[in-house]
């Protein structure tokens, strides 16, 4: 629905999806702050997942699907800094 937002807490698990019948352009925006470091049930580490390993997946997903690059902002480029 235009306008729509969706928040996520941290563990989250969720598949971004458009409707066929979608007739306008759909934009998505990932705010990520920090990391996300998961960890085995035995509580073993197992990843650490952030905005940069973000990026390299969705560039990488693009690239191999044939769509154009994707535009982004990074810390800084829109105002935002840690001061």
């Amino acid at each position: 629905m235009a306008g729509s937002y969706l928040y996520e807490p941290g563990g989250s698990v969720h598949t971004f999806f458009c409707p066929a019948d979608n007739t306008e352009d759909t934009i998505a925006l990932a705010w990520i702050e920090g990391a996300q470091v998961s960890f085995n049930e035995d509580g073993t580490f197992h990843s650490v997942f952030d905005a940069i390993a973000n990026q390299y997946l969705t560039e990488t997903a693009t690239v191999a699907h044939g769509l154009a690059p994707i535009p982004y902002i990074r810390g800084g480029g829109a105002g935002i800094n840690n001061g």
